[in-house]
């Protein structure tokens, strides 16, 4: 992804089974720049019955996804827009 700079992951304490065969197990943000604006980007991984991993995304349509370059961001609050948490 041009721009990139930061990754962070975050694993389920308990997974979540979306589909039969497919379970995911966390989720992943990617931050990059595009001028002067932060962007990022939201992602979750799973492993099929197979034992295949998968990752699906990228949400981007939340709260957040676009800031200054410079501004704080609690990531933390970021993995909690993205679908798929564990209930």
């Amino acid at each position: 992804m041009q721009g990139a700079l930061s990754y962070f992951a975050s694993g389920y304490t308990s997974s979540v089974n979306s589909q039969p065969g497919l379970t995911i197990g966390g989720k992943m943000l990617v931050f990059r720049t595009q001028g002067q604006t932060l962007k990022a980007y939201g992602y979750v991984f799973a492993t099929s019955s197979d034992r295949q991993v998968y990752f699906e995304g990228n949400y981007k349509f939340f709260p957040g996804h676009h800031s200054p370059v410079g501004a704080p961001i609690a990531v933390s609050s970021l993995f909690d827009r993205i679908p798929f948490s564990p209930k």
